[in-house]
């Protein structure tokens, strides 16, 4: 027997080999030699104050480069001593520099401190000690020099300074070595203080996979990389959520999606599936999913069906919906307000009738306005009611005075629930197709909301779900919000004590200027498709009039919370013994029943207006880092006239 273990062969990877190990390393004052490898160390002296996701893997990407980037958190008292004396000497040499541009770079770079200081001050933002080195390496002489040169303009692109370790190659070789600790020099010529949130959301290893750092998991690419969608990131390249999945028969595609749905349903995604090969009803029908299934082919689909606003747009663009015009009766048409028959109206023409509403009120925590010392009752214009907000947030750091709800959860967000700001002001979000952001009220009023995050007064802007606000009122924490009639009896499962929270809860008209102001108008709609004969539409006008009469909105006030009518015949009629004074549990309504007279419609009848809803919850998470209101608004205007304009 042969006890003599064999050998194992491996292979090696001779050109990594070179660069650990290389035969031999010669150094220059702005170069080195690894074995047959030209290279150059170059560090980063300093960065931009503000900078794209993703943006150090434009550097790091870069083929022929090894990137190093060493972190050390630091205290942020040590950080504002140093920015602090950077202000102060880029200041005074503006000051005493007699070049133009000189003056110009130094004032800039005071500003850039500046800001770093402000997102430290306003949002607690937590700094770190960061230095990068890069080391450009090729064996041919003319494509290193190409490296080296690509290496600087992109890191020009991206608004850092670089620079040559001139007499300093070996110990930059050192310092990206993983074998060496930190060397002194590299640090005290490279480091700087830097907020941690732009650095991390540098993501300068994603080059192995798309990762967008959170959303959806679809899988690994070729290379073994992750690929991580979140569908509701924007950016410059990213203007909109659109995807395409395509693949051979059988590769995947309808269960890929179908996770997506499922992962964005539990988010609380609003999901509407065009189907043409119901491969989706089963999942509709599912009863995790609690879905509603229109058949629009024809023949054996329904001539009626309830929709959701936001459907409206879908079913229009796909051509199935018969347009109303002609088919009910005058006097119901004159008992609607305008601006539930301009919600349903596209191009001239009812394409839907708004069946049941429900509006905004302003919830108000009593309790908490004794406390401040406000007279909520005395509150008759918006100005009241910010200056109501400032005293009752001052109670406490936990405690804000007029909570914003500006999203739903999820990225896609819903800033329209920010139009009642907008609208107090005189303000409108569009006007005929063209966007409003940058009129004088609406520069007005995201000033307003923009005061409200930076002094938090207001929760912060981005992540105001209803559900979270809900907790946060039913907790005792919020003085006021807007909701729906609905969402009190919601609130009050956060509370310690039911009866309590009762107690100390009024509702009353969201102000406006100066006077009651507008919450908008949740609209239900029936629409009738175009597989209903024209021999049945008479028929049908009759049936459409008596599903918005009082009977029927009577039956879904009781069982619906809060569902009303935006006929005024009717509203009369079911709420004609409702009273001004809350007296137990569930005495709301007068409120909401006041606030229904002045709710507005939403443009939700434009199949634009998700996408631009989405834009409008991004631009006011920017609001909410401070900077130039108008200059904001300007540049989101542009984005949202061009997604108006497709």
């Amino acid at each position: 027997m042969n006890n003599k273990k064999s050998e194992v062969q491996v292979s090696v990877n001779t050109a990594l080999q070179a660069s650990i190990t290389p035969i031999g390393i010669d150094f220059e004052m702005n170069r080195l030699r690894l074995g047959e490898n030209y290279c150059c160390i170059f560090a980063i002296t300093d960065y931009p104050s503000e900078c794209d996701y993703g943006w150090l893997s434009k550097l790091t990407n870069i083929p022929g480069t090894i990137v190093s980037i060493n972190s050390e958190p630091i205290d942020n008292g040590e950080a504002v001593n140093e920015i602090s004396k950077k202000i102060r000497m880029y200041r005074g040499q503006a000051a005493s520099t007699k070049d133009p541009r000189e003056r110009q770079r130094c004032q800039k770079a005071a500003d850039d401190q500046e800001k770093i200081m402000a997102k430290m001050d306003q949002n607690g933002e937590v700094m770190g000690k960061w230095n990068t080195t890069i080391m450009v390496l090729s064996r041919d002489k003319e494509d290193y020099n190409s490296r080296c040169d690509r290496v600087k303009n992109v890191a020009s692109i991206l608004g850092c300074k670089i620079r040559v370790l001139s007499n300093l190659q070996r110990e930059g070789y050192q310092q990206i070595s993983p074998t060496y600790p930190q060397i002194k020099r590299i640090q005290e010529t490279s480091s700087r203080y830097f907020p941690v949130s732009t650095f991390v959301g540098g993501f300068p290893f994603s080059s192995g996979g798309f990762n967008d750092g959170k959303g959806f998991y679809l899988g690994k690419n070729s290379s073994g990389g992750l690929i991580l969608l979140d569908l509701w990131k924007r950016g410059s390249s990213r203007t909109n959520s659109n995807i395409t999945i395509v693949g051979g028969s059988g590769s995947g595609k309808s269960t890929a999606i179908k996770h997506i749905i499922a992962s964005e349903y539990a988010r609380g995604t609003k999901i509407i599936v065009i189907d043409p090969e119901s491969e989706y009803k089963d999942m509709c029908y599912n009863p995790l999913f609690e879905g509603n299934w229109i058949d629009v082919a024809g023949g054996n689909g329904p001539d009626v069906a309830h929709i959701k606003a936001e459907w409206l747009p879908q079913l229009l663009a796909l051509g199935v919906v018969k347009p109303l015009d002609g088919y009910l009766s005058a006097d119901v048409l004159a008992d609607y307000s305008q601006s539930a028959i301009d919600s349903v109206t596209v191009d001239g023409s009812m394409m839907a009738l708004p069946w049941f509403s429900n509006t905004y009120a302003l919830l108000v925590n009593t309790e908490l306005c004794e406390k401040a010392g406000v007279d909520y009752t005395a509150i008759a214009s918006w100005d009241d009611l910010l200056a109501a907000a400032e005293k009752i947030s001052a109670l406490g750091s936990d405690i804000y005075g007029l909570a914003i709800p500006d999203s739903n959860g999820v990225e896609a967000g819903e800033g329209y629930n920010t139009f009642p700001a907008l609208w107090a002001r005189g303000g409108e979000f569009e006007k005929d197709g063209t966007i409003m952001l940058t009129s004088d009220e609406s520069v007005a009023a995201y000033t307003d909301l923009q005061n409200l995050f930076v002094k938090k007064i207001s929760t912060a802007a981005g992540a105001n779900s209803f559900k979270e606000l809900r907790n946060l009122f039913g907790a005792g924490k919020i003085g006021f919000y807007w909701d729906i009639e609905s969402g009190i009896a919601t609130a009050a499962s956060a509370a310690e004590d039911e009866a309590a929270y009762y107690a100390r809860t009024q509702a009353m008209t969201i102000p406006g200027a100066d006077a009651a102001g507008h919450g908008y108008l949740i609209a239900h709609e029936l629409v009738v498709f175009d597989s209903c004969s024209d021999e049945k539409m008479e028929a049908m006008g009759h049936f459409l009039d008596f599903m918005s009469g009082a009977d029927v909105i009577d039956i879904l006030y009781r069982n619906g919370q809060g569902k009303m009518s935006s006929r005024s015949t009717v509203m009369a009629e079911v709420f004609k013994d409702c009273t001004a004074v809350k007296q137990e549990k569930g005495g709301y309504t007068y409120a909401y029943v006041k606030a229904m007279d002045s709710a507005k419609a939403l443009p939700s009848a434009n199949i634009h207006f998700q996408d631009a809803d989405a834009m409008l919850t991004d631009m006011l998470t920017e609001l909410a880092q401070g900077g130039d209101v108008a200059e904001i608004l300007a540049k989101w205007q542009t984005q949202i006239q061009n997604e108006y304009n497709k």
